[in-house]
C-alpha cells in the first residue's frame, strides 16, 4: 500500500520530467535536421547593381567589398555628433586590396574637409574601375555614411 501512495504522490514530478525530457529531444531534432552533413548550402549571388553602404564614427578601415567594375557613383556624408559640436575634420578613399586592380589606388573622396556639426554631403563620379576587393579608409573625427552605387 505505501509504494501505491508514494507513486501517486510522485506521478506529477513524473509527468513533468517526462515533458522536459520529449521537449529537449524535439529540439536536438529540429536542430539536427538544419545540420545534415551533405546538404547544399546555398551562398547567395553578388547583385553587381547592389549598392555598397557603410557608416560609423570616427576613423577606420572598412571590411571588405567586391565590386564588378564599371563606373560608381560615391556619396559621402558627415557630421558632428551633437548640433553644437565644432567643425570636424573628415578624409576618405576608397582603396583595392591588390594595387595594380586601381590606377589611381586610393582614389581621395575627401581630403581633410572642415564639416560643421550640421553636416555635409559630398557626390563624385569614379570612373574606370576594375572588378575586384576594395575597402574604405576612413581618416575623420565626424560620423559618416558612405555609398557606392553603379551607374550607367
Amino acid at each position: 500500500m505505501r509504494t501505491i501512495a508514494a507513486l501517486v504522490r510522485r506521478w506529477p514530478i513524473a509527468v513533468i520530467g517526462g515533458f522536459a525530457l520529449a521537449n529537449v529531444v524535439v529540439f536536438a531534432v529540429a536542430i539536427n535536421r538544419g545540420n545534415r552533413a551533405g546538404g547544399s548550402t546555398v551562398v547567395p549571388t553578388p547583385n553587381p547593381d547592389a549598392p555598397v553602404v557603410v557608416m560609423g564614427l570616427y576613423g577606420r578601415t572598412t571590411d571588405t567589398f567586391f565590386l564588378a567594375g564599371g563606373r560608381y557613383r560615391a556619396t559621402w556624408s558627415a557630421w558632428g555628433e551633437t548640433p553644437t559640436d565644432p567643425p570636424c575634420t573628415h578624409s576618405m578613399e576608397l582603396a583595392a586590396v591588390d594595387p595594380s586592380v586601381l590606377a589611381d589606388n586610393p582614389v581621395e573622396l575627401a581630403k581633410s574637409v572642415q564639416v560643421p556639426s550640421t553636416g555635409t554631403t559630398a557626390v563624385l563620379d569614379v570612373d574606370n574601375v576594375n572588378p575586384g576587393d576594395y575597402y574604405l579608409h576612413v581618416t575623420s573625427a565626424c560620423a559618416w555614411q558612405f555609398e557606392l552605387r553603379p551607374t550607367p
